[in-house]
């Protein structure tokens, strides 16, 4: 399964590039590159995509579960990396078991209706960077509802209190580092590329 259409857009925006398509695209005198749709999309490597519909309660810490599977998984091997549902419920875990129709791991999320389980390939990692981004720019969003815009351009903020813009400011500072990620994975430039700071490192480790 190839990247959608949306998730390009979103990818675009998130990295400062134009999301107009190539035919609407101002001349260029060195030409113009649809990289996002011509490259991106169509090399990027995938991992197998299968979909689970085995319900899942989340717990405290990761739980080994076993999963049904909706086709038999032909690519899926003990020690894979599964990327397992989507936006706020995706979560990673490696593969402890499998059988012909199941596969067995360490979750600790809850999962309910139909959802994909993807072994980690290019469009899953880049999926991973890009849902990380969307969370990031999210929780900018509502801290912006608490606090003034100094500068609606670069997103400068003038929070009520040095609590608030110490929470702002890390904010980001994580998002400047996931944007980075996800131009790596892709292989474009970051057109919003900036420092990221120091702090970034240890919030990793809590999200």
């Amino acid at each position: 399964m190839a990247l959608l259409m949306s998730e390009l857009q979103r990818a675009k925006i998130e990295l400062g590039y134009n999301a107009l398509t190539l035919s609407a695209l101002p001349y260029a005198a060195d030409g113009v590159t649809e990289i996002f749709e011509q490259v991106v999309q169509p090399y990027l490597q995938a991992g197998e995509l299968n979909h689970s519909s085995t319900a899942v309660v989340a717990s405290a810490s990761p739980a080994v579960v076993t999963l049904t599977l909706n086709t038999t998984p032909t690519a899926i091997l003990v020690g894979d990396r599964l990327i397992v549902d989507q936006d706020w419920s995706q979560e990673a875990a490696h593969v402890q078991a499998v059988t012909t129709s199941t596969v067995s791991l360490a979750l600790h999320k809850a999962h309910s209706g139909t959802y994909p389980v993807t072994v980690e390939g290019g469009e899953a990692i880049v999926r991973y960077y890009l849902t990380q981004c969307i969370q990031i720019s999210e929780r900018i969003r509502r801290s912006a509802t608490r606090a003034g815009i100094k500068r609606a351009d670069e997103v400068e903020f003038f929070p009520s209190t040095s609590e608030q813009k110490g929470v702002v400011d890390d904010l980001l500072r994580l998002q400047r580092y996931w944007r980075s990620e996800l131009a790596v994975a892709i292989g474009v430039v970051n057109l919003r590329d900036g420092q990221s700071g120091g702090r970034a490192t240890q919030y990793l480790e809590n999200y």
